[in-house]
């Protein structure tokens, strides 16, 4: 089978030998310090990272969170890095660990969609690459880590296999090797949950995926970022932590709530009450031994003589 293809290879891997944009910028400032040469290395490879943030999560939304943890990424490591390492090869890794932290964050909902999906699946043969592709993707999730960390680096972030093996430390034929295993592996998984594909196509596939441009919010955090930099505000650990602060904020508002409610009914039965005692029109007490009552007779009553 033959999937048709229109998008266009990843352009790093067309200009290997020229320096990648953003490249000395961000040398700079992982030297100096330098907030404005930081800003203009993330402004150069925002795409960079939001391409293969997309191509990995699949969801836009999701590839938003990714690339934003990346980003934030690039800014918390930039005191390791040295230059030995190309920028690209950097990027790839640093925007891989970024969507495996944002997947762990979303491995149940992930789960039961990635289930769902293998459930509807027919056991012909896809005819499209759009019909094939979230396939593709979502079978990519389910491989080892060493391989999707392989697809990943070359297919997903663009990186030629020498770049990509500078990437992860291992020799360009090692990353061949882990390469081939990993489309292998790929194939018999896809095979296993109903989706037939020629090897060639697979590869036709992942070597042509599309490039996505970052928006507007992302390249507004850029600018933010480097602020804190420049002011020397703390940066947080993670991008996650707000959507925890939020889900904090959502749950300390509902025992607000709770705790308003709860209290309204305690002066309201305090008001009451001596209303009622008041007019004479008090409830009668419990019957003695009545477990439904609110109070028992008190004190018992004395135990029979004789018994």
């Amino acid at each position: 089978m033959t999937i048709a293809t229109s998008a266009a290879p990843h352009p790093a891997c067309e200009n290997a030998a020229e320096p990648a944009p953003g490249a000395e910028d961000y040398l700079a400032f992982a030297r100096g310090g330098d907030a404005q040469a930081l800003e203009r290395a993330l402004g150069a490879c925002v795409d960079r990272v939001f391409t293969q943030a997309r191509r990995m999560m699949g969801d836009g939304e999701d590839a938003e969170d990714a690339a934003q943890e990346a980003l934030l990424l690039l800014v918390r490591t930039a005191a390791r890095y040295d230059g030995r390492v190309p920028f690209p090869s950097w990027i790839g890794r640093v925007v891989h660990t970024a969507c495996l932290r944002t997947w762990r964050s979303q491995r149940r909902r992930q789960r039961r969609e990635t289930m769902a999906m293998m459930r509807e699946r027919s056991a012909r043969s896809p005819v499209s690459e759009d019909e094939v592709a979230p396939q593709v993707r979502a079978a990519v999730a389910l491989l080892s880590p060493a391989d999707r960390l392989a697809i990943d680096l070359h297919y997903f972030a663009g990186l030629s296999q020498l770049d990509a093996a500078k990437a992860i430390g291992v020799s360009e034929n090692a990353m061949a090797l882990r390469l081939s295993r990993a489309r292998a592996r790929l194939r018999r998984l896809l095979t296993m949950q109903g989706t037939r594909i020629t090897l060639p196509a697979l590869v036709t596939m992942l070597g042509t995926q599309p490039l996505y441009a970052a928006s507007d919010g992302l390249r507004d955090s850029i600018s933010t970022l480097a602020a804190a930099v420049s002011s020397g505000a703390g940066l947080p650990c993670s991008t996650m932590a707000y959507a925890l602060v939020d889900r904090a904020i959502l749950i300390v508002s509902a025992h607000l709530v709770l705790a308003s409610t709860a209290l309204a009914a305690v002066l309201a039965v305090g008001i009451a009450l001596p209303v009622l005692f008041w007019t004479g029109e008090v409830p009668p007490a419990p019957v003695s031994g009545d477990i439904h009552g609110v109070v028992q007779a008190w004190p018992p009553p004395a135990p029979e003589k004789g018994r």
